[in-house]
């Protein structure tokens, strides 16, 4: 079965659904034993790290049904980011790390310029008031 071509998903309605109805349909299709629905889950985006409110994740939703080898299954999917990355698929919680981390090197991007500003300023002033102004003139063009 293909999701992608039956149902029309949206990247992100595939992640819908943990504060309306307590758990998104992968952790449905995990507590059913469903593997086909949870591999084509996967492969448009399901994020197998969301939680419900009580902490359970889809492959908690496959042990607790019996489903030990889909539990492993969605364990092992390979990495989410990466997958969010290509598909263009971003939680609201990967969004806030992300942009946690843009910022923290934003702010250190500023910080390095700020301090060549004013090591070369400090150098500058330096330059002109001491050292420089006994020099002939052809040595000081950079």
């Amino acid at each position: 079965m293909q999701l992608g071509y039956q149902y029309p998903l949206k990247f992100t309605a595939v992640n819908e659904g943990v504060k309306e109805e307590g758990c998104t349909p992968l952790m449905v299709a995990a507590s059913y034993g469903n593997i086909d629905i949870v591999k084509d889950l996967l492969q448009h985006g399901a994020d197998p790290r969301m939680k419900t409110s009580a902490g359970n994740t889809a492959s908690d939703d496959a042990r607790d049904g019996g489903f030990t080898d889909l539990a492993k299954l969605i364990d092992d999917y390979p990495t989410i980011q990466l997958i969010a990355q290509i598909t263009g698929n971003v939680t609201a919680e990967l969004q806030k790390q992300l942009n946690e981390i843009l910022l923290v090197v934003s702010l250190a991007a500023v910080v390095i310029v700020m301090l060549i500003t004013i090591v070369v300023g400090f150098l500058y002033v330096k330059c002109n008031l001491v050292t420089c102004s006994s020099l002939p003139k052809y040595q000081l063009m950079l």
